[in-house]
């Protein structure tokens, strides 16, 4: 798996340096902020996607941080959803001040992992109390099949669904997959969920 990891490491890095050099700076400077409205970027945004996520895998934690955290600038409407990538990053981690400046980025984002992302970082910075359960209710109401999982009340499939859609059973796998070791190593967090869990998942 690590031999792969490097392969595709050094395929993506290959790319998104052939792929910067075709654009050329000046496209950096004059298109950013509306890089993914140009078509040309687009190859080139895939390649450093794939480079920053294997850098992850392969635990060079800061090089995809600073990946992702550079394609946002470069395109902060986020079409590729680098911020679903990011968001777990940040929170594993422990950089939680960074967290929180890219969950009120996308402040209007109600998505599975938004919610329970920002439901955790308040459990993380003030444990149990009204705002971090209310939050928590907020996030389980909208996709109550992620406790399932974190829960291991249902095993993850060995691979991510193809499609996921809004509050539905895929959408929880795929954030599971990436937020299994946050909630995890956040302490007092898997007991936290297990205490809140609605009727008609208990």
């Amino acid at each position: 798996m690590h031999h792969f990891l490097e392969k595709a490491k050094d395929l993506y890095e290959k790319g998104a340096k052939a792929g910067e050099k075709a654009l050329g700076p000046e496209i950096f400077e004059k298109e950013c902020g509306y890089f993914w409205g140009i078509v040309e970027t687009r190859p080139y945004m895939r390649a450093r996607a794939g480079l920053a996520e294997c850098l992850w895998f392969l635990g060079e934690y800061e090089k995809a941080i600073k990946h992702f955290t550079e394609m946002l600038h470069l395109n902060p409407n986020d079409n590729q959803g680098i911020r679903y990538l990011l968001i777990n990053c940040l929170l594993e981690k422990g950089y939680n001040k960074d967290a929180k400046k890219l969950l009120h980025q996308f402040e209007g984002d109600i998505s599975t992992t938004w919610l329970y992302s920002r439901a955790l970082l308040i459990f993380r910075k003030e444990r149990v109390n009204s705002k971090a359960n209310k939050l928590l209710r907020k996030a389980l109401n909208y996709n109550s099949f992620v406790p399932l999982y974190i829960l291991s009340r249902r095993k993850l499939p060995s691979l991510l669904p193809e499609y996921v859609s809004p509050g539905d059973e895929n959408e929880a796998i795929a954030y599971v997959f990436k937020a299994y070791t946050v909630w995890l190593n956040t302490p007092g967090a898997i007991d936290w969920l297990a205490s809140n869990l609605p009727n008609n998942v208990k």
